[in-house]
């Protein structure tokens, strides 16, 4: 699977920064852990969890649907496993924008206590259907469609990686 772009980053510089993004991203889920407080999501109910999913799994079906479309009509152009990829990572938001931005303003209330658990929600969704989507997407390059690798090895590395979480989180 390789998505062209302007030639200015080759695929192999690209490839040797993921240990960099995904150090990244968890000082960004780090951040998020550190403002996210269960009582909020407690507080605000079923509200909050609604909200981040619906909106999560909207903003993929869209933008899937959307790119799907475009690859029936130029599959030389767009192959479904790409399809499916961007559409995975359209759930994601930039957490770091609106931690920062209630930091600044130093913002508290109603809002803000149901706007935190979202985005938590969104992020914890966004991983779920990333990793997913991502299987689908590795299956239908490959031409084998094993539910395993499709389900069970991305849901694994998530539940790994929140036990591994956890652990961190109980020894500090």
């Amino acid at each position: 699977m390789h998505i062209t772009g302007l030639g200015l980053v080759s695929a192999d510089a690209v490839s040797s920064l993921q240990l960099v993004s995904e150090v990244a991203l968890g000082f960004i889920a780090f951040s998020i852990g550190n403002e996210f407080r269960l009582e909020d999501l407690k507080s605000t109910g079923n509200q909050a969890a609604i909200i981040g999913v619906v909106q999560a799994l909207t903003a993929t079906l869209l933008v899937d649907t959307a790119l799907l479309t475009v690859h029936m009509l130029l599959p030389e152009k767009l192959s479904a496993a790409q399809a499916i990829t961007l559409g995975a990572i359209a759930t994601a938001t930039a957490p770091a924008a609106t931690l920062m931005v209630v930091r600044q303003y130093k913002a508290k209330g109603p809002v803000t206590n149901l706007l935190l658990p979202i985005v938590a929600l969104d992020d914890a969704v966004g991983l779920i259907v990333f990793a997913v989507s991502f299987g689908i997407s590795k299956a239908l390059v490959s031409g084998e469609l094993d539910l395993i690798s499709i389900l069970l090895n991305p849901l694994l590395e998530i539940v790994a990686s929140l036990a591994l979480g956890a652990a961190a989180g109980w020894l500090l």
